[in-house]
């Protein structure tokens, strides 16, 4: 009598927990919209949705220097290219460094970031289908990872597929100074 007495009383507070945790979870509406960046220990990691991605590529926006990395925590490619960015993150000087998640905001992708260590912007998908916003980035884009943009802060861009090296940066940074001289 007394141990079903104590199951009662185990699953009535399990119902309860449950239900103030729902009421809870309603009052707040969508996390997203209410919490449009998240703090990783390192960074804050903001939303990104289909209206943001179709500026966050567009040349006219920045006025300096400006390397736009995409990334998922799937591709060891895309690691490699922010190590080789963590490597650089004392010269901030050169360049503003934007990155971009190509997957919803997680516990993985904080814990790439916080790995990391980054300075810059850090951007996740947020709640809206991922292939609307990758679509929203860039329409011709296929989806192959590691993916970067170049913006010379002068209103050109450049694409850069595959992995980032000194010799690739070096060679953009010949043809911004030749844009520059002529």
């Amino acid at each position: 009598m007394i141990q079903s007495f104590k199951r009662m009383l185990t699953l009535r507070g399990l119902h309860l927990g449950w239900a103030l945790a729902s009421a809870g979870l309603l009052a707040m509406g969508d996390v997203n919209a209410a919490a449009p960046a998240v703090a990783t220990p390192t960074a804050q990691v903001q939303l990104l949705d289909k209206a943001q991605a179709s500026q966050l590529l567009r040349a006219d926006r920045y006025k300096r220097p400006t390397l736009v990395v995409l990334w998922s925590t799937e591709c060891s490619y895309c690691k490699r290219n922010l190590q080789w960015l963590q490597a650089r993150s004392a010269d901030k000087s050169r360049f503003d460094l934007i990155t971009v998640a190509t997957e919803p905001m997680s516990s993985a992708v904080s814990k790439v970031l916080a790995q990391h260590k980054l300075n810059g912007q850090h951007w996740a998908y947020g709640s809206e289908l991922p292939e609307a916003v990758s679509y929203a980035l860039e329409a011709d884009w296929a989806g192959e990872l590691p993916r970067s943009y170049w913006f010379d802060g002068q209103g050109g861009r450049q694409v850069l597929s595959g992995v980032l090296t000194d010799g690739t940066m070096s060679s953009v940074s010949k043809k911004q100074d030749a844009k520059v001289q002529r």
